[in-house]
């Protein structure tokens, strides 16, 4: 007769392995340069096996990417359609307090040379948002819509992912609601403002 695997216990012990690798290595990332660390050191941190780490990541950079994966679905998990103004301002909240709960993560992140491609999710669902506030703002008026539209979500992703990394860098002296105002007023409402032109 075979035994019956608890494949809940085993997969709350991948997770948990999983989680203590992630931590080990941002904690590593927030000492020294990504270049400088190994797998043997995340492995030693996380107090797994040099194996183990192997049989939940390829490499550093698999292991980099599940991390902003698993920030990217925290942020956007509660989002609202983005048809007023007071909806990308709960928007934006919400990331900023999800930025502050985990500002050593997104700081590590902000610190990998593999940054530019590690935020392109971000990037994408920020740039898309940025289009939808342009719909909602002018609609589809003229020929220049669509120049418009992706002018707009090009500064509208770009221009908050500079905050949001400077913000962690500088160690969040400004409070979420200040943050909040100055994105708000120097991003998100000037794009709100155009319908009115």
């Amino acid at each position: 007769m075979k035994a019956i695997v608890n494949t809940d216990r085993f997969e709350k012990r991948k997770l948990v392995t999983k989680e203590a690798v992630q931590q080990a290595f941002v904690d590593l990332l927030n000492e020294k340069p990504y270049d400088d660390i190994t797998v043997r050191e995340i492995a030693q941190r996380a107090n797994v096996g040099f194996k183990t780490f192997y049989r939940h990541y390829q490499d550093k950079v698999e292991l980099t990417q599940a991390i902003m994966q698993g920030f990217v679905e925290q942020v956007y998990a509660d989002f609202q359609p983005m048809t007023t103004l007071e909806a990308s301002l709960n928007n934006l909240r919400r990331v900023l307090e999800i930025i502050e709960a985990n500002a050593s993560t997104v700081r590590a992140i902000g610190r990998t040379p593999l940054r530019d491609t590690l935020v392109q999710p971000v990037t994408q669902s920020a740039f898309v948002e940025g289009l939808n506030i342009h719909a909602a703002v002018l609609g589809d008026a003229g020929s220049d819509a669509q120049s418009q539209r992706e002018l707009i979500g090009h500064h509208f992703a770009q221009s908050q992912l500079i905050f949001f990394f400077w913000w962690v860098e500088n160690d969040m002296k400004m409070p979420i609601d200040g943050m909040l105002e100055m994105i708000a007023e120097l991003i998100i409402k000037p794009i709100w403002k155009l319908k009115t032109k």
